[in-house]
């Protein structure tokens, strides 16, 4: 699942899985090329390299082979047959765990989406009971328990989804098995949850517009829900609230989750804010699972690999190739503590050299060298935040620069006399440098021309001679010809 080539290997698996379903076993290389290329979407594999991801999984102990004995006249044509493959005992378990989590991430968004249209059915309901001249007390009872209580369940799993994200994208390592399961899960929340979401969203945001327009049959259905529940107040000074209170609270808070307020967002526009986040992470976070597995360790660890390597070395002529793998074109010297004469002959093979005596030096390197640990890549989330937030205020400010010069209206610079910030100076000097370079008009006296971004239509009309205007604005004075202009939106904009 996480190795190279992992969706490949998922694939033959999974025709291999199914095989053992339907109780078709010694599968040939033929028959399960056939089964991939059929497969939704289709895979594609060389015969050469279907083999070689065969014979892996057959040394993982995922699969079993056997030699194809469906016809050998004699022992030699046996021994060339090809291979025919089963999923083993072991690697049937390990897909049923893989196909487990799945289905358990599925089922948990599943729920997701039940609950979520089973919200905007329930509250549909109640509103149509508060409709009534005389609604059941205990229909609306019942109503206002299972809207919180599902409503409590939703919240609860996204909740438990942001704070996931949050640790993920804020975590200064992250493991691999973790990264598989924060995608997994945000491409079932971002496919099988947020369209919903917004369906949803709607029809509850109409429903509650239909409460505000009868509050008093509002709380004369409230009252016989709570008449319904049995409930019974003792002592109407206690800090315990009535059944009616906490229903209140419990469908405002509903509300507040679905319908904004005062341009705050809602709780699913931050669940769409947050699924945003968590699928453009995705890109970042591999680079750092890549980047952490390709960083170096320590010599010793490398060193003591590379010996295990040449001690399995099955004959001096494997020994020699790994030589060649592992350095290159450096060629392969036998050394001992003392070398030979330079030149000399090579007598004998790897194994048969007598031992190398290590030095005090060499085995107090060897003894002290510590593994070091993948290097973490740095987390610039941090950093990417404060960008950003400053990017938004700039882009604010430039935003209230256009509306505080739109609202002038057409008159002279000697009206303005001051200007709020800098942003809106500086815009307006930008403009005003903008329409001088346009043609002139000499029959009206003025320029006309775009900004930049073609949002504002500015005119310029030409100055009295001799007369000027003097801006001010919080970091200075600004002094030039007393122009009338007129700066207003495009009909684009």
């Amino acid at each position: 699942m996480t190795g190279d080539e992992a969706p490949v290997y998922r694939a033959i698996v999974d025709v291999l899985f199914d095989g053992a379903a339907e109780y078709r076993s010694d599968l040939t290389i033929t028959v399960i090329e056939d089964a991939l290329k059929c497969s939704d979407p289709p895979v594609v594999i060389e015969p050469k390299v279907l083999t070689d991801r065969l014979t892996q999984l057959h040394i993982w102990g995922n699969v079993d082979r056997d030699r194809d004995e469906s016809w050998a006249p004699d022992l030699r044509s046996y021994e060339l047959r090809a291979f025919v493959y089963n999923l083993s005992s072991k690697g049937e378990a390990a897909h049923e765990a893989v196909l487990g989590l799945e289905e358990t991430l599925l089922r948990t968004i599943g729920l997701q989406r039940v609950a979520l249209l089973h919200i905007g059915s329930v509250l549909g309901e109640l509103v149509d009971q508060i409709a009534l001249d005389t609604p059941d007390g205990d229909t609306v009872h019942n109503l206002a328990v299972e809207l919180h209580r599902t409503f409590k369940t939703l919240t609860g799993n996204t909740g438990r989804f942001l704070q996931r994200v949050n640790h993920i994208l804020n975590a200064p390592a992250v493991e691999i098995d973790e990264y598989l399961l924060f995608k997994v899960d945000t491409i079932h929340y971002l496919v099988e949850f947020t369209d919903h979401l917004e369906k949803v969203s709607d029809d509850v945001v109409l429903l509650f517009s239909r409460i505000d327009e009868m509050p008093e049959k509002y709380a004369a259905a409230l009252e016989a829900g709570a008449k319904a529940s049995g409930e019974r107040i003792i002592d109407q000074a206690g800090s315990s609230m009535s059944w009616t209170e906490e229903a209140v609270l419990r469908i405002d808070g509903v509300r507040h989750w679905f319908v904004p307020v005062d341009g705050t967002p809602t709780g699913g526009q931050r669940l769409h804010r947050m699924v945003r986040r968590a699928v453009l992470g995705i890109g970042p976070l591999l680079d750092r699972v890549r980047d952490a597995r390709l960083a170096g360790s320590g010599r010793a660890s490398e060193l003591l690999s590379l010996a295990r390597k040449f001690t399995t070395a099955p004959n001096d002529e494997a020994a020699h190739a790994l030589w060649h793998n592992e350095f290159g074109l450096a060629g392969a010297r036998h050394f001992y503590d003392e070398a030979p004469q330079d030149g000399g002959p090579i007598i004998g093979d790897w194994w048969n050299a007598p031992a190398a005596r290590h030095t005090i030096k060499l085995r107090a390197i060897s003894a002290n060298d510590q593994t070091g640990r993948a290097r973490r890549t740095p987390n610039h989330g941090a950093t990417k935040r404060f960008l950003a937030e400053l990017a938004r205020k700039r882009l604010a400010e430039h935003e209230n620069a256009h509306l505080a010069l739109v609202r002038l209206g057409r008159t002279k610079l000697s009206n303005i006399r001051r200007l709020a910030n800098h942003a809106t100076l500086e815009l307006l000097a930008q403009l005003i440098a903008q329409v001088q370079q346009a043609p002139h008009d000499p029959v009206r006296g003025r320029r006309t021309a775009l900004s930049m971004d073609g949002r504002l239509n500015i005119t310029l009309a030409d100055p009295i001679a001799g007369s000027a205007a003097r801006i001010s604005s919080p970091s200075g004075h600004w002094t030039l010809p007393d122009y009338q202009i007129h700066v207003r939106w495009t009909e684009e904009s």
